[in-house]
């Protein structure tokens, strides 16, 4: 498996990860920068952690954090997604798109 780079997807959404609800809200390849975000949305309570309290929230996340500890599934009203890119002569790449190879050497003729 040949990973060239992996991107981690903040999204808002309702209280049960509807697909449908989410809205992408940020995206990062460092994964602190997601826990910053996400420590923001907590602090001004549009994003829960492990609480329905947003103080509450804030403070266990603040302690998981520092512990490292983070447990993004644990975040109501937000979801974390991670997208990772292959490289086209990766096994992964050519079992989603099959006809990647044709198509690579087609369009570089």
């Amino acid at each position: 498996m040949i990973r060239i780079k992996q991107y981690f997807l903040l999204y808002s959404c309702n209280e049960w990860k509807a697909f449908s609800s989410m809205r992408l809200v940020g995206v990062s390849m460092d994964l602190n920068v997601i826990y910053i975000m996400v420590g923001s949305k907590i602090k001004t309570g549009d994003m829960l952690y492990q609480s329905d309290n947003k103080k509450e929230s804030w403070e266990i996340f603040q302690r998981d954090y520092r512990l490292g500890e983070v447990e993004l599934d644990q975040l109501k009203y937000g979801f974390v997604d991670i997208y990772e890119e292959y490289s086209v002569s990766s096994r992964e790449f050519s079992e989603e798109f099959f006809e990647s190879e044709i198509v690579q050497k087609t369009l570089m003729e």
